[in-house]
């Protein structure tokens, strides 16, 4: 819901779909390495050492950390965004070629949310926690064993600077999303997206009926095992043909036809007027590609009725071979009968 000028605040879980609409339009399509070489499902260990870094520290300093945390589930490095005018794909490739030949590389992941939760606005930090409570945490150093040695002395709380601190290159990454969606111009993407549609729509075609023609179809199959009811009668037996008409009657009308030609357009719509008393549905075979909707939408008008394109299962199942031409059952059969405009 949305009041005014609100915007609710965006889910952690919307980053990903989000992150490709703003930041990656020439990107769709392509895969994107992972950074984290962690299972997703895996675990938390219950003693966690998270490191909040940024790109702006040198690249000596993330090589050295990435090679101190080589192999350790408990140590996560995370970063609060990608750098300002760059694509997501241009951030990992920075940080996979910091990561290159270090074997059983660390966890390093995008997670603006820890940055908030742990309060902090300049790195580095390293932050222990125990079973989701914080142990302790100190500022500007990335000397992981150092750290451990003073908490295993006992040490606990801010343990202070222990060295430079830096401003952070990367925003707040749902900061900047929250920005970049509320500048969107959704019509705009909503129009792009419906002509796309039909761009891409794939068209079941079919010849113009060049004479008046009808013939019936059988739509009977063969029982290829024996069917009982819960009560073990037979409802039928292996080997058995059974047309579905029998059971189950086609109370239907279909009318098949090309929206590109009026004249067929035509023949569709006299013969949703003259229906009999029949639900009638209108299939056509192909539309104008270039008008999309709004050819739909004038198509509908015309024949006072929604419009659907046919699809190679139907035409297949009712043997379509022309068009205009009507499916209905009469007496009992079904008949498929081509009209020449």
């Amino acid at each position: 819901m949305r009041c005014g000028n609100y915007s609710p605040p965006l889910a952690w879980s919307q980053i990903v779909i989000i992150t490709w609409l703003v930041f990656l339009p020439a990107a769709v399509g392509q895969s994107l390495p992972d950074l984290n070489p962690t299972p997703a499902l895996a675990v938390a260990p219950p003693r966690q050492l998270t490191v909040f870094v940024s790109l702006s520290l040198p690249d000596s300093e993330l090589r050295a950390l990435f090679i101190a945390a080589a192999g350790r589930r408990d140590v996560r490095i995370v970063f609060r965004g990608i750098r300002p005018g760059e694509r997501l794909n241009d951030t990992i490739h920075d940080l996979h070629a910091l990561l290159r030949g270090i074997e059983s590389p660390p966890a390093v992941e995008l997670d603006p949310p820890a940055f908030r939760a742990a309060g902090v606005t300049a790195v580095p930090v390293l932050l222990l926690q125990e079973r989701g409570q914080t142990v302790a945490r100190v500022q500007g150093t990335l000397a992981l064993d150092w750290f451990e040695r003073e908490v295993a002395a006992g040490r606990r709380g801010d343990l202070g600077t222990y060295g430079p601190v830096r401003e952070m290159a990367e925003p707040d990454l749902l900061e900047e999303l929250q920005r970049r969606v509320a500048t969107l111009d959704w019509n705009r993407l909503r129009n792009q997206a419906a002509a796309r549609y039909w761009q891409r729509a794939t068209f079941v075609e079919l010849p113009p009926a060049t004479a008046n023609r009808r013939y019936s179809v059988d739509l009977s199959v063969t029982v290829g095992n024996d069917i009982t009811a819960p009560d073990g009668r037979f409802v039928a037996r292996a080997g058995e043909r059974l047309d579905p008409l029998q059971f189950l009657p086609f109370t239907q009308r279909l009318i098949i036809f090309d929206a590109t030609r009026p004249e067929q357009v035509a023949v569709a719509r006299r013969l949703a007027a003259d229906n009999g008393g029949k639900r009638t549905v209108l299939l056509a075979t192909r539309l104008d590609r270039a008008a999309g909707w709004e050819s739909l939408d004038t198509l509908e008008q015309t024949l006072t009725a929604p419009v659907y394109l046919l699809n190679a299962a139907v035409r297949d199942r009712f043997r379509l071979e022309r068009a205009p031409a009507v499916v209905e059952a009469v007496d009992g059969r079904l008949w498929v009968r081509e009209i020449k405009p």
